[in-house]
């Protein structure tokens, strides 16, 4: 009888071994297909490339109850309106889907605008054509930069904010170049403009911070 016992050991811990195994690779699948779900679904509402990663909670037993504990994705190379070039940050909480929709009880994310992504939006804003605009950032004044060249040399100094769901530029100062000393663009100092509407943005996010960074423009949305 211990002989016995002694031969059925191994095939229990064989047998446990190999439902660990598969257990382990169920879990890495689904995993990543989730994930991959996950990440095509912000890739359909931001267009560029992203990341998810679900918290490191087994995924296979919240799954029957469709909602995961916490996600975290990365986004790049994403637009919004005429904003382009965004990368971002997000970090998302009790994680829903249904469908192919994707919701989330909190939702909170950083996104990186470079100055550049923001080159078509403020010329678009603005009631004049300008052509070869380049935009720097002036963090330390919270301040834009914007040069237009060639046909109409213009600079103009500007404040980047949050109207709402808005983001705005304030103009603060215009110069024109020496031959334009009497040209009426139609705007001065303290118009306003609205550069980008982020009233239907996904997840249920809102903006609530914007800062000027030595990149660009920092935005912070909250669905909170």
């Amino acid at each position: 009888m211990a002989r016995s016992r002694r031969r059925r050991w191994p095939l229990l811990v064989g047998f446990l071994l190999i439902v660990a195994v598969a257990a382990a690779a169920a879990e890495l699948l689904v995993r990543g297909l989730v994930e991959d779900r996950i990440a095509a679904r912000v890739e359909s509402e931001w267009g560029g490339t992203a990341d998810a990663a679900v918290s490191s909670t087994l995924v296979l037993p919240q799954l029957l109850s469709d909602e995961l504990s916490s996600v975290e994705l990365d986004i790049r190379d994403a637009a919004y309106n005429s904003m382009t070039g965004i990368s971002g940050h997000a970090e998302l909480e009790n994680v829903r889907w249904d469908g192919n929709d994707v919701s989330a009880s909190r939702s909170r994310m950083e996104i990186n605008v470079p100055a550049e992504g923001l080159e078509q939006a403020v010329s678009d804003s603005l009631p004049v054509d300008l052509t070869d605009v380049a935009i720097s950032s002036l963090p330390e004044s919270q301040q834009m930069e914007l040069a237009s060249g060639q046909q109409l040399a213009v600079t103009l100094l500007v404040t980047p904010s949050l109207e709402g769901d808005a983001v705005i530029i304030e103009i603060d100062d215009v110069q024109l170049g020496g031959s334009l000393p009497e040209l009426d663009l139609g705007f001065g100092e303290g118009s306003t403009y609205s550069i980008s509407e982020l009233s239907d943005l996904p997840l249920g996010l809102s903006p609530t911070g914007l800062t000027v960074i030595d990149e660009g423009v920092l935005l912070t949305l909250d669905s909170g």
